[in-house]
């Protein structure tokens, strides 16, 4: 069954007058090395578009640097960095578990690079979150290391693949994933409690009840670098809202297709850039009084 645009406004409820920041999640993104810093900068544009009330973004000095002149409205919580330029684990626990602690929502591994830090920030995260986790890119091929992570902890996870990290998390090649995209996804989703988000075109999204659905928005334009960032961040931003995993993933998916849609439009398939594609996603929202 496909998403329609009316399913994804009836989970979606326009805001009420007597309200405040408080009311709509505090989200910790916790991405980036100083190598990949933009895609810390469009998953948090992706969430603050989404209307999460405060985002925080937690990373090396160079990226939190990088974000504060492009966002202004993001708070930051500065980890000491490894010569590599990635989050230093060990040295990066005490600040990260009060940080955890306050989250309604967290992301986890957008360009955070790979390497023992990151699947060592990982089982920190699933031992101490008591919210909602978004598992993304380096995130996902850390977890790919230690797929029984899993298997322990007893809340909302969702994890956002494409082609090539579904097939690391399943230790099979992509062509078999390409043949059944979607008996991999629904098996995984139900096998391991989670929501799952395959990404591609027709992309995929899987309950751990066993219900799937297929995005019918999006295009070729998303096929760049930072997309999926900003994918990442709107879904964590409607979970942080308090939105279950499954209708927060089927509204992410579908606004940020319609989104790019929109770009591809405006730019063309070429040209548009994953970071234009949150201010189209805005008018979309607007049209629709939320």
């Amino acid at each position: 069954m496909e998403i329609t645009l009316d399913q994804v406004l009836s989970i979606l409820p326009p805001r009420p007058l007597d309200c405040h920041k408080g009311d709509f999640g505090r989200l910790l993104n916790i991405s980036g090395s100083s190598r990949y810093r933009g895609a810390a900068v469009l998953s948090c544009l992706g969430a603050l578009r989404s209307g999460a009330g405060l985002c925080v973004l937690a990373s090396v000095p160079d990226v939190c640097n990088a974000a504060a002149s492009h966002l202004s409205e993001v708070i930051f919580c500065p980890l000491p960095a490894c010569k590599k330029g990635y989050i230093a684990a060990k040295e990066s626990i005490a600040d990260l578990k009060e940080e955890i602690s306050r989250a309604d929502a967290v992301l986890f591994g957008c360009g955070l690079g790979n390497g023992q830090h990151a699947v060592e920030l990982l089982e920190f995260l699933l031992e101490n979150e008591d919210c909602p986790v978004i598992i993304d890119a380096d995130g996902l091929n850390a977890l790919s290391k230690n797929i029984n992570l899993l298997r322990n902890t007893n809340h909302q996870i969702t994890l956002t693949p494409h082609q090539g990290e579904m097939a690391r998390l399943c230790g099979v090649d992509t062509d078999d994933i390409a043949k059944d995209r979607e008996g991999f996804a629904a098996r995984f989703a139900e096998k391991y409690g989670v929501t799952l988000v395959l990404k591609g075109r027709g992309t995929l999204i899987a309950g751990k009840d066993g219900k799937l659905l297929i995005n019918p928005t999006g295009g070729p334009g998303l096929a760049k670098g930072g997309s999926g960032d900003v994918l990442a961040g709107i879904i964590s931003a409607f979970e942080a809202q308090g939105i279950a995993a499954f209708d927060a993933c089927v509204c992410g998916a579908y606004l940020h297709g319609l989104a790019a849609d929109r770009t591809a439009a405006r730019r063309g398939r070429y040209s548009m850039l994953p970071s234009e594609i949150p201010t189209d996603l805005a008018e979309i929202l607007a049209e629709n009084g939320r």
